[in-house]
């Protein structure tokens, strides 16, 4: 990879990184956006389903799943039948 310190910001081309962005030095080409983390709760997923549940979102009209595993479950209700 060609070196970019001491040059203009090359990130606009494909083959550079963006050094100046990764520096906190800015240029024209980079702009600053947020990025926002939530918290999906009240997801329930029946112990026979398990296997074959997936979780998608659409961003910008690209679909991509979300992962999970058991480690995300932060409850789990008994059912009785009988009651």
């Amino acid at each position: 990879m060609t070196d970019t310190r001491n040059k203009p910001c090359m990130s606009h081309y494909p083959d550079f990184d963006h050094h100046c962005a990764s520096k906190g030095q800015g240029c024209e080409y980079y702009e600053s956006k947020k990025t926002f983390l939530i918290d999906i709760t009240g997801v329930v997923i029946e112990e026979d389903e398990w296997d074959n549940t997936f979780i998608h979102i659409s961003r910008n009209g690209d679909w991509c799943e979300l992962p999970f595993s058991k480690d995300d479950i932060t409850e789990t209700i008994e059912e009785n039948p009988n009651d």
